[in-house]
Order: structure tokens, then C-alpha cells, then sequence
């Protein structure tokens, strides 16, 4: 029950930070936006400045005095956990951290969280005693929150707050973080100390420098190639689990739930593609999404009780519940069901701002773009160029429903040619899909995680 209510709680910050991050420009707006309802999620009472201390008096003896740190959770009176935030878009670094690490280092705090309220950074003290660490033991951002995740911000609620298996955790988890940058260092350029232990196992003579030298390309196209075998086999078997839980699981809705689908997808065709207005139905209601995104609620029909109602939504995602007579009296809803779509879309920041550019590096190279699906073609062009002779093999990922790639333009929707091939790549959809799209192309041609690298400004 915890889980399903903080998922419920992060979601719902999420869902704000497309919409609010370009109009939330300092510090004191991102703290209420984004922080406050954060620790809120946790179960701290934020209105209560025993348990939630603002500027709270962090003194460094002898050298600083009245140094406040943003915040302070408190139990019994002593501070258990500090945060400092940046204003939204500010980049996270240690190097922009002294007054957290003076603030941590001068209290009896073990945990200390550094925000822009979309990143977070977790930081204790493991390599040396009261001496906040250079490195984070926990990073995520809200809007790309996994079930690993979820399971260790749980461990910081309050009703099961326990410092001892925080700490426990985290040290695991800093050690892991540690042991994967050394993985993926090897991945990506083998040590020659790796090249010989593995050369070691298959080979007999000496093996010299020269020798070395010639295995080292061979095995690092070994370990990308095993990696990607793992990641390949992992996603097949993950999509046809989602496959089988949609078709057995999954309510259907009925013939009027369909004609009311249908009539939405009527009032909307001049408006969007109807292509991206989809439906899922629930035991309590039947939800009318926009691009398969349940945060992104056009409308929802309560048909399953002797009357009617529909639900529509404002620019805010708040639900107005209207009786209706007949399926016809949905169409007195247009004004409501068309804005909130209007709306989406113009909240898209990265993806429809004029205002913005993308920047991404690349296998180490830099790029910048204006949209999203510039960057998704960019990279598909760049890996074209440098996998000439198994970029073929591209055509055989795909989505949910539709391919991803294909030599037949018609069989995409927004259909973008890859330079010096005969395939074209499909490029109709948001900035999330558009970078999981991307990782996963990256990933299936052996590239290792963190070649990719994304930031977005604003001009």
C-alpha cells in the first residue's frame, strides 16, 4: 500500500514537470513546484518546522556561522537528512555542492540530497567518517523513475524510515556503482590486463604485446556482442510479457465505450492525429489517453452504472465529472476534450519550443539539434555510417503495434530517410519514447551505457 501511494505521489510530480519547468525559473519556485511535495511523498508533514526545518542553521565551527542549509528532516529533534536545491535546469555537480558538504560535515546528519527538483543526487559519508563522499550513492531523475528506484526512495519514508538499512543499502549500492563504471570502462576499451585473462583462456603461446594487440578489437566486439545478446533476449522476453498481460488481462470496453471512443476520435480528427488517441479500459472506468500515456488523460466514460457520465480534464489534469443522456451530448464536451489536447502539445518543451536546443554527445562526438526527432535521426545516421555492413539489421526492431523501420515509407507514419541507406525510421513521437528509442538502437548495435548524453537549454 505504501508502494502504490508514493508511486501515485511521484507520478503525479512527474506529470508536472513538463508542463511547469519552463515558467519555474528560481529557487524558492522550484522548492514549492517540485522539492516540497517531494519530501511531502515521503510522509514528512512540511507544515510542521520540527519535522521539516527550512533554512536550517548548519554552523561550521570556526570557520562558518549561520550557514542555513535549505532544508532539514528531523526526528527527535536532530537532523537525520539534508537537502540542497538548485533552481530547475541547474546542473548537478559536486563542484556546486561545498555549501552541502559544510552543511553535512558540521551535523549529525548521514544523508545529504542535492536537487534541482527533476535530478536528485543522494550522498552519505563512506570513504571517510562525517566527510559528506565526491560520489553519489543514488541518482535519478523524476521523470525516468525504474522499480529499483521506487524500492530504494521507499526505504525514506517515514513510517519505515531506518537509518541503519538505508545506510546499508546505500553502501551496496555506491559499491555497485563503482564495480559498473569499471564494467562498462572494459566494454567500451579493455585493459590489456583483461585482453591477456581472456586471451589466457583460448589461447596457448605467449602472449606478447603484439599478440595482446590483436586480440584487444576481438574482444571488445565479444563483450558488445554478448551484452547485446542479453539485452535483446531481455527485451523479447519483456515484450512478449506485456503482450500476453494485455490480451489476458487486460478489460476490453464495450459497444458503447467503443461508439463514445469513436466519437472523440470524431471531434478530435481536425485536431490530431488520431492515430495518438487511444483507450484503456479499467474496472471503474474506460480512460481516454493521448499517445498511449496515461498521463496524458483526454477524457474517461463511467458506462458501468445505470447512468452515464464523463469525465474531462483542465490544463491542471483535474477531473470534471458531467451526467450525460445520450452518447450524442459527449459533443457538448468539444471545447474541454480539444483545449486539454491543445494543451499537451504545447507543453511538449523540448519537443515544440522554438525556444530550446538539444544537445547531445554521442560516442564522443558533439551534436545540436532543435527537436527530438532530429536527434533520434541524427544518431540513426551516425550508426548507419559506421555499421555499413550490418545496419540492416536495424529493420528488425519494432514497436508495440507498428514498425520502427522500414524500406516502404508508407508503412510509417512520419517516416525520416537514413543517410547513404534505402531505410527509412519512424520519428513520430515524444521526447521520452524519442530517447528510449534511442538507447535502445545504441545498445542493439553494442554501444555501451553512457555514450549517449542529452541536455536540453533554453535559448
Amino acid at each position: 500500500m505504501i508502494q502504490m501511494v508514493l508511486v501515485d505521489d511521484l507520478n503525479r510530480i512527474a506529470s508536472k514537470i513538463p508542463i511547469k519547468c519552463g515558467t519555474v525559473i528560481t529557487e524558492e519556485a522550484t522548492k514549492n513546484e517540485f522539492v516540497l511535495p517531494f519530501i511531502n511523498s515521503l510522509g514528512y508533514n512540511v507544515f510542521d518546522t520540527s519535522e521539516v526545518v527550512p533554512e536550517f542553521t548548519a554552523d561550521v565551527p570556526g570557520i562558518r556561522k549561520d550557514e542555513k542549509v535549505d532544508y532539514a528532516i528531523c526526528k527527535d529533534g536532530t537532523p537525520v537528512i539534508l537537502f540542497e536545491c538548485k533552481k530547475c535546469g541547474s546542473d548537478l555537480k559536486i563542484e556546486h555542492a561545498s555549501q552541502l558538504t559544510r552543511y553535512f560535515n558540521s551535523t549529525e546528519a548521514r544523508i545529504a540530497i542535492l536537487t534541482n527538483g527533476i535530478e536528485y543526487m543522494f550522498f552519505s559519508d563512506f570513504d571517510k567518517e562525517n566527510r559528506m563522499d565526491s560520489t553519489p550513492f543514488l541518482e535519478f531523475r523524476m521523470q525516468n523513475l525504474n522499480d529499483s528506484d521506487i524500492k530504494i526512495i521507499k526505504m525514506f519514508v517515514k513510517s519505515s524510515f531506518d537509518l541503519e538499512s538505508i545506510l546499508g543499502t546505500a553502501k551496496s549500492l555506491k559499491y555497485a556503482y563503482k564495480i559498473k563504471e569499471i564494467l562498462d570502462l572494459q566494454l567500451n576499451d579493455p585493459s590489456d590486463d583483461s585482453v591477456r585473462f581472456f586471451a589466457s583462456q583460448i589461447y596457448d603461446g605467449n602472449l606478447t604485446q603484439s599478440r595482446v594487440n590483436q586480440f584487444k578489437p576481438m574482444i571488445k566486439d565479444i563483450f558488445r556482442e554478448f551484452i547485446n545478446d542479453k539485452i535483446m533476449k531481455r527485451i523479447s522476453i519483456v515484450e512478449d510479457e506485456v503482450i500476453d498481460e494485455k490480451v489476458e488481462r487486460r478489460p476490453q470496453p464495450n459497444d458503447e465505450e467503443l461508439e463514445a471512443y469513436d466519437i472523440i476520435c470524431d471531434i478530435l480528427k481536425n485536431v490530431v492525429d488520431i492515430n495518438r488517441v487511444n483507450y484503456r479500459d479499467t474496472a471503474s472506468y474506460c480512460g481516454i489517453i493521448l499517445d498511449d500515456n496515461n498521463r496524458k488523460p483526454i477524457a474517461r466514460l463511467y458506462f458501468n452504472s445505470g447512468e452515464k457520465y464523463i469525465g474531462t480534464f483542465d490544463e491542471y489534469k483535474n477531473e470534471e465529472k458531467t451526467k450525460i443522456e445520450t452518447l450524442n451530448d459527449i459533443y457538448t464536451k468539444l471545447e474541454k476534450i480539444t483545449s486539454v489536447v491543445g494543451i499537451y502539445d504545447s507543453k511538449k518543451v523540448q519537443d515544440n519550443d522554438e525556444k530550446s536546443k538539444i544537445f547531445f554527445t554521442f560516442d564522443g562526438a558533439d551534436y545540436e539539434v532543435r527537436f527530438w526527432k532530429d536527434m533520434f535521426h541524427q544518431i540513426c545516421n551516425i550508426i548507419a555510417a559506421s555499421h555499413k555492413d550490418k545496419f540492416d539489421e536495424v529493420l528488425k526492431l519494432s514497436g508495440r503495434k507498428n514498425p520502427l523501420f522500414s524500406r516502404n515509407s508508407a508503412d510509417l507514419r512520419s517516416p525520416e530517410l537514413i543517410e547513404g541507406t534505402d531505410i527509412f525510421v519512424e520519428v513520430g513521437f515524444g521526447a521520452k519514447y524519442l530517447t528510449n528509442l534511442s538507447n535502445k538502437v545504441i545498445f542493439y548495435f553494442g554501444y555501451g551505457e553512457g555514450s549517449l548524453v542529452i541536455k536540453v537549454k533554453m535559448d
